[in-house]
């Protein structure tokens, strides 16, 4: 069946807090322009889900989205979108091994992480891996698939996870075959491109385009 979506395109970039007074008397041609972002996160979002959560540290960007009828307390979908800044991670592993341990963290059996799988992304480094947990604090089961890439920018995230019926070993963690494929497949379709390069040209940047899967 397809299923429409939204394309929503995330201008990842450090945000810059500007503070102290401005001499009134220097010349406007002092004045530094602000820097233009070149990585562009494009990221299908579901139609009709909605943001759940919304926040920015200054060094991690967040958006998280979950179906209508659910909440950032009660959801059993999440689609987050993240971006870190560099100063966060060095590189791929090291997003990864942040993985396994918010996984060890929040669960209360031995959780399940997977290597991840290094792959490339229009020219950027890319990895994709899973996570399971049987049982996390609060009682639910989760699992999660995970795709990073590496921009100018910073770290570029994006995670769906489900939460599910806890069980007593986390190998047995799992959804519906045909829903892990189809959540794989629009991952895979998740691309960072650098609107400073002709190789990586963004389509339709900066616009938010209707796209049908």
């Amino acid at each position: 069946m397809n299923v429409n979506m939204r394309c929503a395109t995330i201008v990842a970039f450090p945000l810059l807090a500007f503070t102290g007074c401005q001499d009134a008397r220097a010349p406007i041609g002092d004045t530094p322009a602000p820097p233009v972002p070149s990585d562009k996160f494009l990221v299908a979002i579901p139609a009709h889900w909605h943001v759940a959560l919304s926040t920015d540290t200054g060094q991690m960007k967040l958006v998280a989205y979950v179906p209508e009828g659910q909440s950032r307390e009660h959801w059993t979908d999440m689609l987050s979108v993240i971006v870190y800044d560099r100063s966060v991670y060095t590189d791929l592993n090291d997003v990864a091994n942040a993985l396994g341990a918010t996984y060890n963290n929040i669960c209360t059996i031995p959780a399940i992480v997977a290597q991840p799988d290094m792959t490339n992304d229009n020219g950027s480094p890319a990895s994709l891996q899973i996570a399971r947990c049987g049982r996390g604090r609060e009682g639910h089961a989760h699992i999660v698939v995970q795709k990073a890439i590496v921009g100018s920018d910073g770290f570029h995230i994006v995670k769906r996870a489900w939460t599910l019926p806890p069980v007593a070993d986390s190998n047995s963690v799992a959804i519906p075959e045909a829903e892990m494929k189809a959540a794989t497949a629009e991952l895979n379709e998740v691309h960072l491109c650098d609107t400073a390069q002709h190789s990586a040209a963004c389509p339709n940047a900066g616009e938010a385009q209707p796209t049908t899967r």
